[in-house]
């Protein structure tokens, strides 16, 4: 899979660090996407235990993730359905990238998935099981 550009990382690492309150100590930005829908979840893990989950990214970190999931496109094995980011004062920004999980839970319609396959193809041996698309993967 591409390796994914390390100054977009590090521009959503600055954009999650901007929106964390005093005594934070980890943020999580978790990322589901399929086609031209993404959604996007940021829980900052206080250091007395307490998680607020009220921040958000702004649109334009946002937009850096579609960007990045864009960039991360590799012909005949597609993207990343979800991608998670975790951000801490100690270790600074880690990403994981999951090609092979439902997006959105699961919730994602056919139809969805199968924009996502017309707009990021994958060949039958890069297609996941559970995808709709899989009936007509040669």
């Amino acid at each position: 899979m591409p390796i994914p550009d390390q100054a977009v990382l590090d521009t959503i690492g600055s954009a999650m660090a901007k929106v964390v309150p005093e005594g934070w100590g980890r943020a999580v930005l978790k990322v589901s996407a399929v086609a031209a829908t993404m959604d996007t979840q940021l829980a900052i893990e206080m250091l007395d235990g307490s998680v607020d989950g009220s921040l958000s990214l702004d649109v334009e970190a946002q937009m850096l993730c579609d960007d990045l999931r864009d960039a991360m496109y590799n012909e005949g094995s597609g993207t990343w359905y979800n991608a998670v980011f975790v951000l801490s004062p100690v270790d600074g920004l880690e990403a994981e990238f999951d090609y092979e999980t439902p997006p959105f839970d699961g919730e994602a319609s056919d139809d969805l998935l199968e924009d996502d396959q017309r707009a990021y193809p994958r060949d039958a041996a890069h297609l996941p099981s559970w995808h709709p698309s899989r009936s007509g993967a040669k």
